[in-house]
């Protein structure tokens, strides 16, 4: 019986390598002319504002339906900014060990470890915001609407930062790596003196 749910659980993570496989092959040539330092520090600014954002609901709260909204609204513009980060990035900081070589391994690593740092500091964070509640029973502090936005947003926060220190270290990519393979067997036929084949 063990054998028989080794060997599901063994298929099962098969199956997800091989998506996760096609996932990042069919992500790798997305939007090459975004696929350059200067741009993905813009789109890291952008989602840092976003997360800036978010938090400050903390303050606001959510106490009316326009509140709501405009909190769902740039909940989903980090989500969005967070996933072309992660595209344009090739996914390195969650990809799986049998799917990365040994430089993305030690990325991987490296900024696994600030996002485990963030999400320490984020935890004192929550503590010190649950604690005048604490020590008062509930009289003061913040309320359910405003611990829920803060531990969304420390949430966002925890799991894009790896992602985007990458994306803002990243160097541009190399023009040859996002060209498509047919072009470049053009280009090399051309090279070697031979007639590419139109």
């Amino acid at each position: 019986m063990t054998g028989m749910k080794a060997g599901r659980i063994n298929t099962a993570y098969e199956w997800w390598l091989r998506v996760c496989a096609e996932r990042r092959a069919r992500n790798e040539r997305l939007w090459p002319s975004w696929r350059n330092q200067r741009r993905r520090r813009l789109l890291v600014r952008a989602w840092a504002a976003c997360v800036l954002i978010a938090l400050a609901f903390v303050y606001v709260g959510l106490s009316s339906v326009v509140a709501v909204f405009a909190w769902l609204a740039v909940e989903l513009v980090v989500l969005f900014l967070y996933s072309a980060l992660k595209v344009l990035t090739r996914q390195v900081t969650d990809v799986p060990r049998r799917l990365a070589d040994e430089r993305e391994l030690a990325l991987r690593n490296r900024y696994a470890y600030t996002g485990y740092l963030t999400g320490s500091w984020c935890l004192v964070v929550m503590m010190a915001a649950l604690l005048p509640g604490v020590a008062s029973d509930g009289a003061h502090g913040l309320d359910a609407n405003q611990l829920y936005c803060l531990a969304l947003g420390l949430l966002l926060l925890t799991t894009g930062v790896p992602t985007a220190q990458l994306a803002w270290t990243m160097p541009d990519d190399d023009p040859e790596d996002l060209a498509d393979p047919e072009d470049l067997k053009v280009l090399t036929q051309a090279d070697q003196g031979g007639q590419p084949r139109g």
